[in-house]
């Protein structure tokens, strides 16, 4: 009855290193799929970002069409000369001063999303990151349940030696020190 005790306890600590195991993977896997889909996430926005900057580009290149075609239609209105170096000259520079703006909002679109690609490799990287931590957690899990399990079966005394003389103790050694004594 006394090697009952040990028994049970050495069960319930594979039990429990078990489910400590298991917990373990199982979180680092949640983890991952976590920062993974966060990834996902920056990355779409990124591509959003850049999609809306081409898209108010193109309504700022339709707008700036509209002010030419309104400078032009007002100064023929007023009688200014449409080849006239002044007239010209404005007209240039409203052009240029868009085309700069809308580069501008172009370049804003391409870096928000390498800002997105860029927060998705981080969040990938973070992902392998948990997937690893789960399993090294699960094998510490493994060592402490061992450990445990090993101290259990020292205090039952089952890695004592043999004993010379008198009774044999229970130990893992006892079934092959009787077998020796019995030849």
């Amino acid at each position: 009855m006394p090697q009952a005790v040990p028994i049970a306890m050495i069960a319930i600590t594979v039990a429990s290193t078990a489910y400590s195991v298991a917990g373990s993977i199982q979180s680092g896997q949640q983890q991952a799929a976590m920062a993974e889909a966060q990834g996902k996430q920056a990355a779409m926005q990124g591509e959003m970002a850049n999609l809306q900057a081409r898209s108010q580009a193109a309504e700022m290149q339709n707008q700036e069409t509209r002010l030419r075609a309104t400078q032009v239609a007002q100064a023929a209105a007023n009688g200014v000369s449409l080849d006239s170096d002044s007239f010209l000259n404005v007209v240039a520079a409203t052009a240029s001063k868009a085309e700069l703006d809308r580069a501008q909002v172009l370049r804003n679109g391409l870096i928000s999303q390498a800002a997105g690609q860029a927060q998705q490799s981080t969040y990938s990287a973070a992902a392998g990151n948990y997937r690893t931590s789960g399993y090294t957690n699960a094998g510490a899990s493994l060592l402490k349940g061992a450990t445990s399990i090993a101290g259990t079966a020292s205090a039952a005394g089952w890695f004592d030696a043999p004993k010379t003389g008198g009774t044999p103790s229970p130990s893992l050694y006892s079934g092959a020190a009787r077998q020796a004594t019995n030849q």
